[in-house]
């Protein structure tokens, strides 16, 4: 028999995932964006080109993963791996463009590249592109059988604003890759692309529009979350892990999250109207790791106010990155915290921007700034 001194059994796995993007694996967990995935798609459905886009940190990896591959799958679209147009730097790969160079390589799933893929068009690599044994690759000697239905494509090409962030030296190659974009979609009827970036770098896709064949009038702006859909995200996990928020208290967390200060008075707390995804699964995980060992079958309004402090979670989240980020690179502690403190955040306490450059970023390596920009710290 169990002691009754010990943790209720269920909550050894954590619902929450934590501060990071959730992998398809994980989409029983994903709650809050039902609407945005089910208008995104039919939106997709229509328009073979589509750019979707938002805040930082709002959840656009995340809903990806969760919602658009498995919905766009479900709805008979064949989903191409996610694509990302970063990796490689163009001086130390000779190719005819670095971008389609970096497209191709994150869209092949074999480990062995083929000799031909840095003079290859995007057109020329979709089209040998296949899928053998659940892995996509390039086989240009694959020959489909005659009863095979091919399905419609999908190309996602997620963080696409670094098109824009990397291998500046090259950004007269960026026409190039757009034109192959809109030849891509012209010489194949049956291939579709959504572009997913941050809302603050689309004036910077501008000067390309005349490349593609709608000049990226299809679009689709997904907020963060707000009220409603952030109780759905916190609730409906607890619920998974059978220790559901007693009435009142999820109620007092999300309030907590949409917590914002004034500075012209004095710190006056207010309410604003949405919540960040990443503080909140930040919270929510904490909290649920402090309420493991603890017996109980609800998460109580006491629970709330001792286990899921809302600075004190952040606060945790800064540590840990700290810590993780010290120990996988060559970066000191006290040059990253330096780094932190004198690059991220201003006098009066409120966040700096940072010039991203291919070598360094506001003095720190670019990969370490990558590295901490793919935990959420950095926008």
């Amino acid at each position: 028999m169990a002691s009754l001194n010990k943790p209720e059994e269920s909550l050894l796995e954590n619902p929450y995932i934590g501060p990071r993007t959730f992998q398809p694996s994980e989409a029983h967990k994903f709650f809050g964006r039902a609407r945005e995935a089910r208008n995104l798609i039919g939106l997709i459905i229509s328009h073979r080109l589509v750019l979707f886009y938002a805040q930082s940190g709002s959840g656009k990896s995340s809903l990806i993963n969760a919602k658009l591959i498995p919905g766009l799958t479900d709805e008979g679209f064949e989903v191409l791996p996610v694509g990302r147009v970063s990796g490689s730097n163009g001086l130390t790969i000779n190719t005819e463009n670095i971008f389609v160079y970096n497209l191709i390589s994150s869209l092949h799933q074999e480990k062995k590249e083929q000799p031909g893929f840095p003079q290859f068009s995007l057109s020329e690599f979709l089209d040998n592109l296949v899928q053998k044994d659940g892995k996509f690759l390039y086989d240009e000697q694959h020959v489909y059988a005659d009863e095979v239905e091919l399905k419609p494509r999908v190309l996602l090409i997620d963080q696409f604003e670094e098109i824009l962030t990397t291998n500046t030296p090259f950004w007269k190659e960026r026409e190039s890759f757009f034109q192959q974009l809109g030849d891509a979609l012209e010489m194949d009827d049956q291939l579709w692309i959504v572009l997913a970036m941050r809302e603050d770098f689309i004036a910077g896709l501008d000067p390309y529009h005349h490349c593609l064949p709608d000049g990226l009038q299809t679009r689709f702006y997904m907020q963060q979350l707000d009220r409603r859909s952030a109780m759905m995200a916190i609730k409906n996990p607890a619920e998974i892990g059978k220790r559901p928020f007693a009435p009142g208290a999820a109620e007092i967390l999300v309030d907590n999250l949409r917590e914002i200060r004034r500075e012209e008075t004095a710190g006056e707390k207010l309410l604003g109207e949405y919540v960040e995804p990443v503080q909140l699964q930040a919270v929510c995980y904490q909290m649920w790791e402090k309420l493991k060992t603890i017996p109980g079958k609800q998460i109580s309004v006491e629970d709330v106010d001792k286990f899921a402090d809302v600075n004190t979670a952040l606060i945790n989240f800064y540590e840990d990155t700290v810590a993780d980020t010290v120990a996988n690179t060559a970066v000191s502690e006290p040059d990253l915290r330096n780094w932190f403190s004198t690059n991220l955040i201003t006098e009066a306490g409120t966040r700096n921007m940072v010039y991203r450059g291919d070598d360094e970023t506001g003095g720190l390596p670019t990969p370490i700034a990558a590295s901490v920009k793919n935990k959420f710290i950095l926008r």
